[in-house]
C-alpha cells in the first residue's frame, strides 16, 4: 500500500536478471559433501565420525574412484593411501590431479609415537610408563 491508500503492484521478476542471478548463485553456494574410500577397517572410523558417503574398495579400485569422481555432490574424497600406491602410474596421476572432487590420501597406519601422544593428550596419562 502506498501512503494514499492505493496498492502498489509487485515487480515481475519472472524473467529478470535478478532471478537468473539468484538461481545461478544458489548453485554456486551449494554445500559439497565429503566421502571416504578404502578398506572396511579404514572407513569405519569415518562412519563413526558421521561421514555417510563411504565406499569400501572392491577388486577394481580405479572403477570405484571413477564412480566417486562422477558425483557432482562431492567436494572432498578421503582415500586410503595404500589404494593410491597400488594404482598404475597413469591412474594415480588422474586421481592426484583431480580438482572436483579433491582426493586427499590418508595413511591407515598410526605410528607408535603418534598414538602414544594422542592417548596421553586425551587421557592425560602416559600408558606406556
Amino acid at each position: 500500500m502506498t501512503t494514499n491508500g492505493q496498492s502498489k503492484a509487485m515487480p515481475n521478476y519472472k524473467n529478470s536478471a535478478v532471478l537468473r542471478t539468484a538461481e545461478f548463485l544458489s548453485g554456486v553456494f551449494t554445500m559439497l559433501k565429503t566421502a571416504v574410500i578404502g578398506s572396511n577397517e579404514f572407513i569405519v572410523g569415518f562412519q563413526l565420525a558421521g561421514i555417510k558417503n563411504t565406499v569400501e574398495i572392491s577388486s577394481k579400485p580405479f572403477n570405484d574412484i571413477q564412480e566417486l569422481k562422477g558425483r557432482k555432490d562431492l567436494g572432498i574424497v578421503i582415500i586410503e593411501e595404500t589404494i593410491l600406491e597400488n594404482l598404475e602410474k597413469h591412474q594415480r596421476v588422474k586421481v592426484e590431479d583431480s580438482v572436483e572432487p579433491v582426493f586427499i590420501p590418508v595413511s591407515a597406519k598410526v605410528e607408535h609415537d603418534s598414538l602414544r601422544r594422542l592417548i596421553k593428550k586425551s587421557v592425560g596419562v602416559d600408558l606406556w610408563k
